[in-house]
Formats: C-alpha cells, sequence, structure tokens
C-alpha cells in the first residue's frame, strides 16, 4: 500500500495544543460536540479564535505594545461567549506594528511596511451550518485601512477617457 504523503498542518495547528487540534479536526464533519464544548468551555473558544486568526497577523504587523497596551492578540470578556443555540463568539485584538517582520516576505495587501502601529479589531464566530463546522472572522478593515494611512473609496472606477460615439449619435432626432 503506498504511503499517504504528510499532510501539512494548517496556520492555526500551530498556535494550538496537539490534543485540541486533533479533538477539532475529529468533529469538523460532525460539529455539534465541539460547539457544544466551546460554549461551555469559554477559554477554549478563546484560545481555538486566537489561533485561527494570530498566524496571519503576526506575518502582517509585528507583535508589540502601543501607548501602555501590551501588543500582540487579545480578547474582550464581555464581548465573548455563547450567541443563540448554537455558535459562539469571540471579539479580539491584535496591537503591533506595520514593519517588516516576516522571513517569507509577506506583506499587508502589498503595501509596503508603513512603520506605523496598529490596533487591529475583529470578530471571530463559530458555529454550525449545514451539518459542518464554520468560521467566520470579521474584521475593521476600514479602521485598519485608516490606521495605516490609507482611504477606501466606494465609488466605481470611471474610465479616464470618454466611449467613442457612433456616428448615429450625430444625427438629429426623428431624422
Amino acid at each position: 500500500m503506498p504511503e499517504e504523503p504528510e499532510r501539512t498542518p494548517a496556520p492555526w495547528e500551530l498556535d494550538f495544543p496537539p490534543e485540541e487540534v486533533e479533538f477539532v479536526r475529529s468533529r469538523l464533519d460532525d460539529p455539534a460536540e465541539l460547539i457544544a464544548r466551546l460554549r461551555r468551555e469559554g477559554d477554549f473558544a478563546i484560545e481555538l479564535a486566537r489561533a485561527d486568526t494570530r498566524p496571519i497577523l503576526v506575518s502582517w504587523f509585528r507583535q508589540m505594545g502601543i501607548e501602555r497596551r501590551e501588543g500582540g492578540w487579545s480578547h474582550d470578556p464581555e464581548r465573548t461567549g455563547p450567541i443563540g443555540p448554537s455558535a459562539v463568539g469571540v471579539e479580539w485584538n491584535w496591537v503591533g506594528k506595520h514593519d517588516e517582520n516576516d522571513k517569507e516576505g509577506r506583506t499587508f495587501n502589498d503595501i509596503a511596511p508603513s512603520g506605523r502601529s496598529v490596533t487591529v479589531h475583529g470578530f471571530t464566530l463559530m458555529g454550525a451550518e449545514d451539518g459542518r463546522f464554520m468560521v467566520r472572522r470579521y474584521i475593521d478593515w476600514a479602521g485598519l485601512f485608516a490606521q495605516l494611512g490609507l482611504s477606501l473609496n466606494w465609488r466605481t472606477p470611471v474610465a479616464s477617457e470618454p466611449p467613442d460615439r457612433d456616428a448615429t449619435e450625430d444625427e438629429e432626432p426623428g431624422a
């Protein structure tokens, strides 16, 4: 029998205890027990949200304290816990600096490091949908872009040159 290739761990697995990784992985297709545990054990939900979000954040923004705030990932206990009958949510923040810190050369949206301090605000929602475990991450992108000195423009791009006019447009109406 041919050997199965070694599975590359997902980024969240690297920030999570091995026995917990096995527990989560074994329940992804039948998540009732996983969700029950996340709702029952708040620290487990917080650690799973942290393991899910921290690896990409640390690749974009170096962990460091800002204005008497400890650097890195933290959660808000007042806005973390069970939601509805079958979900759990974790509000979190990442405090760091937008500079070169990743060995692989990844950057946030291909934006050159600005040296600016940032606080990324997010919310992770974990629950079941169609019998599968689902994780949704909501991030305040507008707030993050503003901290980086960028702006968002919701206008539809318009071509700089007007379209060619047909010869028929030059005709008088009713001709």
